[in-house]
């Protein structure tokens, strides 16, 4: 994984079919991206979550947030 790499598209506003591989082969989270196995926002507590983790992205300068990549993906 580049953060260069990461950082600039992220800035770019890259959401094209070849981000999402390449953030996909990254397996490992870094301040401009974040997987999540699922987005539930049925609590107050789940969307505060939530919530807090776009800010920390936007607090960088912009990143991805990947829904539906389990841990165990990540962790290989």
């Amino acid at each position: 994984m580049k953060l260069a790499t990461i950082q600039r598209m992220a800035r770019q506003g890259d959401m094209s079919l070849e981000a999402l591989h390449y953030l996909l082969q990254c397996r490992a989270e870094c301040e401009w991206l974040d997987y999540k196995a699922a987005l539930n926002l049925a609590s107050d507590a789940a969307l505060c979550e939530f919530g807090r983790d776009v800010l920390a992205l936007r607090n960088v300068g912009g990143g991805y947030l990947i829904v539906g990549v389990r841990a165990e993906f990540v962790r290989q």
